[in-house]
């Protein structure tokens, strides 16, 4: 049998897609839910290049638990993701973020005794869970080893909840650091 140029194109195309093409990708509007305003975090880069980024928050709008697949960042130039977890943060809680800073792990005061505990209670990235109900805010971290002018785009997470349905929650926080002291 002798395959046309179309014809090839066809048979392609219905092979993709009876093999999960278009429909198996993650979905966008998934339970994980933040603020839409975007920023830019600027950070003097440190001698030994460890930073942490810690500063957007979400929440699991559903009442199913979700379990983490990956956290990565886009769009890096001269940053490389060192590790991740996913800090639980109770609504009543006084804790803050650990923020963007030095250090990876991150270099705590003694005054942030209770989010000093809380990263060091929070599981890496990979396979961790957050629970449904809305009762919890949710902090994805990530440790990196930079270099002078790097930067990177959001942190992208890829999650699915107790069905098997696939997501992607893209931040809107980015990040660079600076040789000198940042402004703003």
């Amino acid at each position: 049998m002798t395959w046309h140029r179309p014809l090839a194109a066809v048979a392609l195309l219905v092979g993709l897609t009876a093999c999960g093409g278009s429909d198996d990708k993650p979905k966008t509007d998934g339970p994980l839910e933040t603020y839409p305003d975007k920023a830019v975090v600027c950070l003097q880069q440190p001698a030994d290049g460890l930073l942490t980024l810690g500063v957007e928050v979400t929440k699991n709008t559903s009442d199913r638990k979700l379990t983490i697949t990956s956290i990565r960042l886009t769009d890096t130039k001269g940053m490389k993701l060192l590790g991740t977890k996913v800090m639980l943060i109770p609504d009543s809680s006084d804790q803050t973020l650990v923020g963007a800073r030095n250090g990876w792990p991150p270099k705590l005061d003694a005054a942030e005794a209770d989010v000093q505990s809380a990263f060091d209670k929070a599981p890496k990235g990979n396979d961790a869970t957050v629970p449904g109900g809305h009762t919890r805010t949710v902090s994805f971290i990530a440790g990196v080893k930079t270099k002078a002018g790097a930067t990177a785009g959001p942190l992208r997470v890829r999650y699915t909840d107790d069905d098997g349905h696939r997501y992607v929650w893209q931040g809107t926080t980015s990040y660079r650091t600076s040789a000198k002291p940042c402004d703003g």
